[in-house]
């Protein structure tokens, strides 16, 4: 049986504000999650990060984010709930 827990992305101007986690189970623990973009030209040295898995010798930038979880007094949205919306054009579209 598959885990019914739900991870949301928010995203403003192409940044991650906030990773939501809905029904994450309590006994287990919640992800480490990194954000990495490839560093451009405009990006300085001492902020780019040389890591040698995937493309050799690419520069990023990284920084860690960490998840909230949803609740009553959550200011984020349900996770849970955008994927039902989702799903609803699906669910009438196969029928």
């Amino acid at each position: 049986m598959s885990p019914d827990f739900s991870i949301g992305l928010l995203v403003t101007d192409d940044d991650i504000d906030a990773v939501i986690l809905e029904g994450w189970p309590a006994d287990v623990r919640k992800p480490r999650i990194v954000v990495l973009d490839y560093a451009g030209n405009d990006v300085p040295d001492e902020y780019v990060l040389h890591v040698s898995s995937g493309t050799p010798n690419t520069g990023l930038t990284g920084r860690e984010v960490f998840p909230v979880e949803y609740g009553p007094d959550c200011r984020y949205p349900s996770p849970a709930e955008v994927l039902s919306v989702l799903d609803a054009p699906k669910a009438t579209l196969n029928k």
